[in-house]
């Protein structure tokens, strides 16, 4: 786990084929910096922006590279999780987090610094206000890499992530911890993220969010954070029903991009519509398909684009009408009581269609 020692000529050759992944400056850095985030709630985002200058210096130094960093930040947050989920750990956690901010909060108010650990703080790391100490941070979690993945794929929360929220929210229950850390994660597709195969995922853990985050508990126990947006909601461009007539498609399936249904020969073709799975989200349909033609006379297609909200993922679905002498509507989309499931996911293509 150690990073690469430095050569004895204080130059670079004597790195070349050291391992450096993780980097284990970095790992003391953020090991430390986590658990005083943890143990002092209130100034967090500040004190892991400075826990995340020992693994940038590294970079800087030119010693590891981004991704050693980046495995180091994860290891040492993994660490310190997994010792506050530990029942008897988490106890002594608990007493230093009490001990430690009574001690502070009397040494404020005999100072006159005020009577809050935020009022007593001073002046903040690097002259950063807690939400640029938040950017900072959320922008060396990635170090700005590009997707290689999938985006908009929910997140596994690992096991004892949530444990290290408990003293930012202490009137909280575990699954309520964890949905903050899900609205306040990075998004998936990014380098050393295991959501693609289903597992869980260090990478997209973003506790200087989750521990600043402001809460709203509904009257069914769900948690919805109101100052960070959810970058992973951001990227869904999926629809949640597609629509025809009005009329939403029976047996829909967000994962099929294709659909056929039987219309009239001389009814007037309705209008196709879809209804996106986020807010934010746009649709947009057009006539025809650059994916998708038939030689069966009368055969006409529509073209729904949903693009979600940052505008990084499309998602494309064809609708086609084949045009019959029978009206095969349901009763509900203005036809006769004949076959109600005239939508068919993956349906296989009727004879001419290509």
């Amino acid at each position: 786990m150690a990073a690469p020692p430095e050569s004895q000529d204080s130059g670079y050759s004597g790195l070349a084929g050291q391992g450096s992944y993780p980097s284990g400056h970095t790992y003391g850095g953020y090991e430390a910096g986590t658990i005083l985030a943890t143990l002092l709630p209130e100034p967090a985002p500040s004190i892991l922006a400075r826990a995340s200058e020992y693994g940038d210096n590294r970079i800087v130094l030119g010693f590891p590279y981004p991704l050693d960093v980046m495995g180091g930040r994860m290891t040492a947050q993994a660490t310190v999780a997994h010792r506050w989920a530990d029942p008897e750990f988490g106890k002594l956690l608990t007493q230093a987090h009490t001990e430690m901010r009574n001690v502070l909060l009397a040494a404020c108010e005999t100072k006159g610094y005020g009577d809050t650990l935020t009022e007593c703080a001073g002046d903040p790391y690097a002259g950063l206000s807690t939400a640029r100490h938040i950017d900072l941070c959320t922008q060396r979690l990635t170090y700005g890499f590009s997707q290689v993945g999938r985006a908009g794929q929910a997140l596994d929360v690992p096991s004892d992530a949530a444990a290290p929220l408990t003293t930012a929210f202490p009137g909280l229950t575990t699954e309520q911890r964890t949905q903050i850390l899900e609205q306040t994660a990075t998004d998936s597709g990014y380098p050393l993220v295991l959501t693609a195969g289903g597992g869980e995922s260090w990478q997209r853990i973003n506790l200087a969010a989750a521990m600043a985050a402001q809460v709203v508990v509904g009257a069914d126990g769900s948690v919805t954070v109101t100052d960070f947006s959810d970058a992973t909601k951001a990227s869904v461009a999926d629809a949640s029903a597609i629509t025809v007539g009005g009329v939403a498609l029976d047996g829909f399936d967000p994962h099929a991009g294709t659909y056929v249904v039987d219309w009239p020969e001389n009814g007037k073709l309705p209008a196709v519509g879809a209804v996106a799975a986020e807010s934010g989200a746009r649709v947009k349909v057009t006539t025809g398909s650059s994916t998708v033609s038939s030689s069966v006379p009368g055969f006409t297609t529509r073209t729904i684009t949903v693009t979600s909200a940052n505008g990084k993922v499309v998602r494309i679905c064809t609708v086609g009408f084949q045009r019959t002498e029978r009206d095969h509507r349901s009763p509900a989309q203005g036809g006769g009581a004949h076959d109600h499931g005239i939508w068919s996911p993956a349906r296989e293509w009727e004879g001419g269609l290509s």
